[in-house]
């Protein structure tokens, strides 16, 4: 017998199909006020035809809307979104469907397997440090007995705190990444599997400053993410004793010079550099300018493997074992259909099992 109908199921599929109300409506034949009441969960207000028609617009299985779920905002960006992004409206809606739907899976596996952590993932008030993003960066940093320097593998670090690291084809450029921190699965970082090595770091390192840091949305926190990540990815004193060998005029062939031992983007060693009062602002003005006339601004040189995370890979495989039929597994333990469960999973299923096998997973 089915549990009852649960709306937030019903908009969350269909914002994943990026329709709206009157485009449901009319791919279903029914009205749009109808669909209104039965997400508004207007109490007898759709029929098990009814629904039946909704499931074949959305092509999403009926047992799905029937699941016991919450839909939440897309997470640490969810409010105050970076300054520079260019995400619409239909752009988060779209965001938030898919962060959605993986938080829901990974619930669900973590019925099936326990995420064993060998560090914890603390939080920092920052007016405990003073307001310094960058002190609580050092903080992790030592929470984590890391050397000083570079941050040779950041993913493995951070999950080794048990924060699942989710990449992501959101499809869109005006997103990096995202987390969440709530009390019913473990951390997750979602961030866009585009992004190139340097990038991922660096959004990988603010994220995490959103998780230890930021317990409740503010204006700031972007900037401060920014400020963390920065610390902990190019150390403050160690740093300035790598860049001073260039004065206070380095070229950009000394930063790219300097990159694959930082594993920054020149940009952000750039920025680094004037935060520090290490370069002017005219001269971070002029490196700028030299980037975007060579066209490096999106296209920098990489002379470094991007990192790769396997911490949710692991837990897909070993949540769902020796099951491999996909439509199985779509259908009967994750209720969805089986075009969103290859984009959102699959990938997990077809990685080979790596000799390191599935470390810090337990079935339970």
């Amino acid at each position: 017998m089915l549990k009852p109908l649960n709306p937030e199921m019903i908009i969350l599929a269909r914002e994943y199909r990026a329709l709206t109300q009157k485009e449901l409506a009319d791919a279903s034949s029914l009205k749009q006020p109808q669909i209104a009441m039965i997400e508004g969960g207007i109490e007898n207000s759709a029929s098990i035809d009814t629904i039946k028609a909704i499931s074949e617009a959305l092509n999403f299985p009926i047992e799905f809307f029937y699941m016991p779920e919450n839909r939440l905002g897309f997470g640490s960006s969810s409010v105050y979104y970076r300054k520079s992004s260019s995400i619409t409206a239909s752009d988060r809606r779209y965001i938030s469907s898919i962060t959605n739907l993986i938080r829901i899976g990974i619930r669900k596996f973590m019925d099936f397997v326990e995420i064993e952590s060998d560090f914890s993932l603390p939080y920092i008030d920052l007016e405990q440090v003073d307001g310094s993003p960058s002190k609580a960066a050092s903080i992790m940093r030592a929470t984590w007995g890391l050397p000083d320097g570079p941050i040779q593998n950041l993913t493995n670090f951070v999950e080794r705190t048990g924060v699942i690291v989710v990449e992501v084809d959101f499809g869109l450029r005006g997103i990096s990444g995202t987390s969440i921190r709530i009390t019913d699965t473990p951390p997750i970082i979602f961030i866009s599997s585009a992004l190139t090595p340097d990038r991922y770091r660096f959004t990988l390192a603010h994220e995490l400053a959103h998780l230890v840091i930021h317990d409740v949305p503010r204006e700031t926190m972007e900037d401060e993410a920014d400020e963390f990540a920065s610390e902990l990815l190019m150390q403050k004193h160690e740093f300035k004793i790598s860049a001073s060998q260039f004065g206070k005029q380095p070229t950009l062939r000394n930063l790219i010079a300097l990159k694959p031992y930082w594993k920054v983007a020149v940009s952000a060693m750039i920025m680094r550099l004037h935060q520090l009062n290490m370069i002017s602002e005219n001269t971070k003005r002029s490196l700028f300018i030299q980037m975007s006339n060579l066209k490096m601004r999106l296209n920098e040189p990489q002379p470094f493997q991007k990192e790769k995370p396997i911490l949710f890979s692991k837990l897909v495989r070993s949540a769902i074992g020796d099951l491999t039929n996909e439509t199985d597994v779509s259908k009967n333990i994750m209720k969805l259909p089986q075009d969103v469960f290859k984009f959102l999973y699959a990938s997990s299923l077809h990685e080979e099992a790596k000799r390191e096998s599935f470390a810090h997973l337990r079935l339970v």
